[in-house]
């Protein structure tokens, strides 16, 4: 009969299911979610030392968003994907409606630590603005009424509280289709004026013109998680009678606007962090493209090698101190510790050191100041070093400054011993 809709047979509905495509989505978000928030308090706790009230609500955001998350994944286990028609046991049904009143509660209690972590985190950006911060404090405590009232309503929506998954208790419910557009339509709005109250001090914050853009850049990605709530806002409005299959976009794009306002608020705390691993990857590459100076054993004149009367080289105690050849007559070694000299000059163990001033050439580096270690043989007496015992024979070592004029290669300007 024409005008008649068509009546189809249980059997040619279709029967496939999306709890797939749920799990999917709720896993990505939380995984992406999870990592920002960790790194923001990695930034602000080891990089900064500094945790506030907006890093702990974050972390409050993200146990109500993995929270929230799991409850969707614990749904599909009762209908969330499958078609109403194909969820026959009552019993089922039960189950899917009270998972499904923990889901909603969850989901706006992390919106509501997210919108207040957000408001903390600007706060600590226009304290410092008197006349702007009572306006603030004004925005936020109407925001916050908003979303607390909110809170309230989804969990009182019907008396008795059982009355929402089980309409045998009897009672009386609040109208659900209009609960959820109100809460849709609040949460987009009190996005915005989340997102637009620290622009006019970010604008008039003292910063270059590219760096300033930048900052607001980074303060107006926020807004991506109002185009995430008017795209839940759109799917929520698809809903049929088919509830269980067509809720499958509404408490994913819900999910992602949980995680996107975690990820959004995230970022603005990394750029200490980002600094840190930035100046390390350059300082590393600076000493990557630095080549080490090789040189032959005997003639680098920063060696720590000496000969011993067999010639084979054999390595001192001495420390990489800087010294400037002077005429060939004297060896210049370099500077010897003065604990491990006085070691070295008490407690003689039958061995002398030979300096070998064919292996060490005159270096003319033309450098006007150096440290200039002497090494020379005679007793107490001779070198006048009231730090020696009497009677001692051995090796003295010398240190002093040397100046040398840069276009002079045969004397030197001064000496401060």
């Amino acid at each position: 009969m024409s005008g008649q809709p068509a009546i189809l047979a249980f059997e040619d509905l279709p029967h496939d299911n999306r709890s797939s495509d749920t799990i999917l989505a709720v896993v990505l978000c939380m995984i992406l979610a999870t990592a920002a928030v960790c790194l923001r308090l990695y930034t602000r706790h080891f990089v900064l030392r500094r945790l506030w009230i907006d890093d702990y609500l974050a972390f409050a955001g993200m146990i109500g968003m993995i929270t929230n998350g799991i409850l969707q994944c614990v749904q599909t286990k009762y209908g969330l994907g499958a078609h109403y028609y194909d969820m026959t046991d009552e019993a089922e049904a039960i189950e899917f409606f009270k998972v499904f009143y923990a889901v909603t509660i969850s989901y706006n209690t992390t919106l509501m630590f997210i919108k207040f972590s957000l408001f903390f985190q600007y706060y600590r950006l226009i304290q410092e603005v008197p006349y702007y911060r009572l306006f603030y404090i004004g925005i936020m405590a109407i925001v916050g009424g908003w979303v607390i009232s909110q809170e309230f309503i989804l969990i009182f929506s019907c008396t008795p509280i059982r009355a929402y998954w089980d309409r045998s208790a009897g009672g009386h419910c609040l109208d659900g289709n209009l609960i959820g557009w109100m809460n849709s339509v609040g949460n987009i709005v009190t996005d915005v004026i989340v997102l637009l109250l620290p622009i006019p001090v970010v604008w008039r914050l003292n910063l270059k013109r590219g760096k300033r853009w930048a900052v607001m850049g980074v303060f107006t990605l926020g807004f991506f998680t109002c185009i995430i709530s008017i795209c839940r806002l759109v799917f929520f409005a698809r809903l049929t009678i088919d509830f269980s299959y067509d809720l499958v976009a509404v408490a994913a794009w819900g999910e992602a606007e949980s995680a996107s306002g975690l990820i959004c608020s995230s970022l603005i705390c990394l750029a200490p962090l980002v600094r840190r691993i930035s100046h390390h990857f350059q300082s590393t590459k600076k000493e990557s493209l630095t080549p080490p100076k090789k040189y032959l054993p005997g003639s680098n004149p920063f060696s720590r090698h000496t000969r011993d009367k067999s010639g084979a080289l054999k390595t001192n105690g001495s420390r990489n101190i800087f010294g400037i050849g002077a005429d060939g007559s004297e060896t210049e070694l370099n500077c010897l510790d003065g604990e491990r000299s006085r070691k070295t000059e008490t407690q003689d163990d039958g061995r002398s050191l030979q300096s070998d001033s064919d292996a060490m050439p005159d270096f003319r580096l033309g450098l006007e100041t150096g440290i200039r270690t002497i090494i020379s043989t005679g007793n107490r007496d001779s070198i006048q070093s009231p730090s020696l015992p009497p009677d001692s024979q051995g090796i003295i070592v010398k240190q002093v400054w040397s100046i040398r004029n840069k276009d002079s290669s045969e004397k030197e300007d001064q000496k401060y011993p």
